[in-house]
């Protein structure tokens, strides 16, 4: 998997702490120890495959790899970032996320970082929110993009995304473009982020849907993806 960074360069590979490649029909983390389990979630042909609403007919369909968030330790970073490589196959499933790191309370996410590919706001999303575990979407510090303005069509197409976090600003990248930042509010640091729930394929909001296509490859880096000069 190879794209060309535009705004960004990659860290050094000291700062790689994990990484989720799914080669072999693996969930192991190939760098450090966080290995993942499935639930209700597969794997084909070197993907995680994550598709449907939250509920069919009353059933539980959660779909997700769960890794252990101890074992991450996000909130002992003093800068990170998540890069993750996924195609979306219907965007029409709303409020999906393809990665959380936080808790969930009473079923909320909260205290926690997304990256959500499709939302029912029409717009994509990257963003924390701490300090309000009952309605954390008020203290959201995040960005926003939309695919058919900002990057193109994005069904079916491979995307490379990338958000950063670097001490007081979280940044979003799209296929080595940077989409935006903004300023974290004050209690949005990466230290106030919960170690309830670590997720690739679906959000900490139960009431909301699995990531619905496939996820390639998820790394967590301890430092901010420097911009280029």
């Amino acid at each position: 998997m190879v794209i060309s960074l535009n705004a960004q360069v990659y860290p050094g590979l000291d700062n790689l702490k994990h990484q989720w490649s799914f080669e072999e029909g693996s969930t192991d983390d190939e760098v450090g120890g966080a290995h993942g389990v499935l639930v209700g979630a597969t794997i084909v042909n070197g993907d995680l495959v994550t598709e449907g609403e939250a509920t069919v007919d009353g059933a539980d369909n959660r779909q997700y790899l769960e890794l252990p968030p101890d074992e991450i330790g996000i909130s002992g970073y003093t800068a990170a970032s998540i890069e993750a490589w996924f195609t979306l196959t219907n965007k029409l499933v709303t409020w999906q996320m393809v990665v959380y790191l936080g808790d969930s309370t009473n079923g909320v996410g909260g205290n926690g970082w997304f990256i959500s590919p499709a939302r029912g706001d029409n717009f994509c999303r990257a963003a924390i929110s701490c300090g309000n575990p009952t309605q954390p979407w008020t203290a959201e510090s995040g960005v926003n993009w939309n695919w058919d303005s900002d990057t193109g069509e994005v069904v079916n197409v491979k995307v490379h995304c990338v958000t950063t976090i670097d001490g007081d600003s979280l940044y979003e990248y799209i296929n080595g473009e940077k989409i935006g930042g903004v300023a974290l509010g004050t209690a949005n640091s990466l230290g106030a982020i919960g170690s309830q729930l670590a997720l690739i394929g679906r959000g900490g909001y139960w009431g909301d849907g699995n990531f619905s296509g496939k996820t390639h490859k998820v790394a967590i880096w301890d430092k901010a993806f420097p911009p280029k000069k």
